[in-house]
């Protein structure tokens, strides 16, 4: 296939802070059943000039190296030009032929157009073997993009067309195409074996090895009714309580055992493994709740488990943050199979949704200490993200969770939840 019918063959979505914007040319008039042409103009903001580069993957590429190379790929693009410069994007065949469907792309903004800038980013582009990139010029009425194709060799336009704003109705597809959400103990060996063979990171070698030690561990057990104490799990946003609640609930539950996720033997990896792409930092974290589930299976036999965040949050955080944009109506839906939960991950026995208004919960965020993960920083910057991640929870698959209003004193919502807790058989009287 040539690059031009590929190209014109692909659902184009640029990722902006307030939702996403879908372009396609007129040639996928009824291509994709999903959208159709609405004559939406391109926002204000992005009415400048965009150069689109896409990391070129071999056919023995599977997601994590591609994603790998995709984080690395972004970064250097940032490192060339501003970071408010560069935007993320995908690409969506439209045809049943294209062999790899779905892929990640980034787009670089410029205020103005400048010789050197096609230069520039034809020069970069050769750096990472791209063998073509993409202008994007959009016209006098706002309601369509010229685009030339670029071949990196040459420099020459190998084709031209025209993008137009249109509606899709889907998620980001990064949900379909190599997603972030693990269904296994093995898929997490898989992708910490692939990474480290990828990249030089002592700290993913340690945890590869370490889940190497666990391969022949059986994770899955009996359903919670057969536990001979209760297992719970409080989850929320941060700032919400969730700390402060489990060192309560601890303290008010005879013969309780408070533990943390992730476990200390892979805390100190956190800091690191947090700044890489998804499937790795989320693979890292479902490690984590693997190894905790064994602790708690040792406790529950003698101690009720009270536990800070599970694989509701390892699961959550992925599909918010893979959905790229959008609020919670860019998600999939509740009774999606990203939502299923792991067959070889012990349930808990109730989980406890900690829910707070955004003033308060920003309130009592400010009275913490001003550093932060990178997924703290980017939920206090995008009330988008926010939205995305309360509905990822809300979605989950567990017919025990209840929700909590965070907004009382922790003393009443301690009360509240050992109420509910003995109201529901959880806990004895």
């Amino acid at each position: 296939m040539s690059v031009q019918i590929a190209l014109r063959n692909f659902l184009h979505g640029v990722n902006i802070n307030d939702g996403p914007l879908y372009l396609a040319s007129p040639s996928l008039t009824g291509k994709f059943c999903s959208f159709a042409f609405n004559g939406t103009r391109i926002p204000d903001y992005l009415n400048n000039i965009l150069y689109t580069i896409c990391n070129v993957f071999g056919s023995e590429d599977n997601v994590v190296i591609s994603r790998i190379k995709e984080e690395h790929l972004e970064r250097s693009l940032q490192g060339k030009w501003s970071v408010n410069s560069i935007l993320n994007g995908f690409l969506l065949a439209a045809d049943p032929i294209t062999t790899k469907p779905f892929r990640s792309n980034f787009l670089v903004q410029f205020n103005d157009e400048v010789e050197d800038n096609t230069k520039n980013v034809i020069e970069f582009a050769k750096e990472y073997g791209i063998p073509f990139i993409s202008k994007l010029v959009p016209n006098s009425t706002k309601t369509s993009y010229s685009v030339d194709v670029i071949s990196c060799m040459s420099e020459e336009i190998i084709d031209q067309f025209q993008l137009l704003p249109v509606k899709y109705d889907g998620y980001h597809p990064a949900l379909e195409f190599g997603h972030s959400v693990f269904k296994s103990f093995v898929e997490v060996q898989k992708t910490l074996e692939i990474a480290s063979q990828s990249l030089s990171l002592p700290e993913v070698k340690i945890l590869k090895d370490l889940s190497k030690e666990h391969s022949n561990d059986i994770f899955a057990i009996a359903e919670p009714s057969t536990y001979l104490n209760p297992f719970i799990v409080v989850e929320g946003l941060d700032g919400v309580g969730k700390t402060t609640l489990v060192t309560n609930l601890a303290r008010r539950i005879k013969n309780a055992q408070l533990v943390v996720t992730p476990p200390q033997a892979i805390n100190e990896y956190r800091q690191i493994m947090v700044k890489q792409c998804q499937p790795l930092c989320r693979a890292f974290y479902s490690l984590g709740n693997y190894l905790t589930a064994k602790i708690v299976k040792d406790s529950l036999m003698f101690n009720t488990v009270v536990l800070d965040r599970y694989w509701h949050s390892s699961a959550a955080y992925a599909i918010a943050l893979e959905s790229k944009c959008g609020n919670e109506r860019n998600i999939p839906t509740k009774g999606h199979p990203l939502y299923k939960w792991p067959e070889d991950l012990m349930k808990p026995s109730a989980v406890i949704f900690l829910e707070l208004g955004e003033e308060d919960r920003i309130r009592r965020l400010r009275g913490r200490s001003k550093t932060g993960t990178t997924e703290e920083i980017l939920l206090e910057k995008s009330q988008l993200l926010r939205q995305r991640l309360v509905q990822a929870y809300k979605n989950m698959e567990n017919p025990s969770c209840i929700i909590i209003d965070a907004s009382k004193s922790k003393e009443e919502v301690c009360d509240n939840v050992i109420k509910e807790l003995t109201n529901r058989n959880i806990l004895s009287n």
